[in-house]
């Protein structure tokens, strides 16, 4: 029978040797992947695993104390903060880079029209109809301003009002309906 050095050890041996003592399968091997990667568990030759190390490394996790229990408002304070931390990392998207023309850029600013006859052309490329004229001079106005402003098609308002009044007129046989 092989001497076994148990203070350079592969970690297929260091795996077999822990989960072959009777109690089953305790460690996987990502388990002790995981633990040689992070911690210093080298064995002698700077390869294997030292049985020794790695023991003393559980031992020291062992007896470490638990950390205490957050209350409440200390857990929402520490997850606004990793929230708040990682809406920052998600908005950082680099340099702005120069504009390329800048009388292009005052001018859409000047006017929504133009903003958006310069910038989407592919959707606005029929021409302008006086409605929205209209609707842009009062966008612009609001945008300028401050305010609100709404906008209803001709004759939309007395369809709606005759169909209520019709829907509330009652028919002998019928049931009232709402249209």
């Amino acid at each position: 029978m092989a001497k076994t050095d148990i203070l350079c050890l592969r970690r297929r041996e260091l795996l077999q040797m822990i989960n072959g003592c009777g109690f089953g399968p305790v460690l996987t091997i990502q388990q002790l992947r995981y633990y040689c990667d992070n911690n210093d568990v080298r064995g002698t030759d700077g390869r294997g695993v030292s049985l020794l190390r790695y023991a003393a490394l559980l031992t020291e996790e062992y007896f470490q104390p638990a950390p205490k229990p957050k209350d409440y408002i200390e857990q929402k304070r520490l997850q606004a903060e990793r929230n708040a931390e990682a809406v920052r990392a998600a908005q950082d998207i680099g340099e702005i880079p120069a504009v390329v023309e800048p009388q292009r850029k005052e001018a859409s600013l000047a006017s929504f029209k133009t903003f958006c006859e310069t910038y989407f052309s592919e959707i606005f490329y029929l021409p302008w109809s006086p409605d929205h004229l209209h609707v842009i001079s009062k966008i612009e106005r609001a945008v300028r301003n401050g305010g609100l402003f709404w906008r209803c098609r001709a004759g939309a308002a007395r369809r709606s009002s005759a169909r209520r009044r019709w829907s509330g007129r009652r028919f002998p046989g019928r049931r009232r309906s709402f249209v």
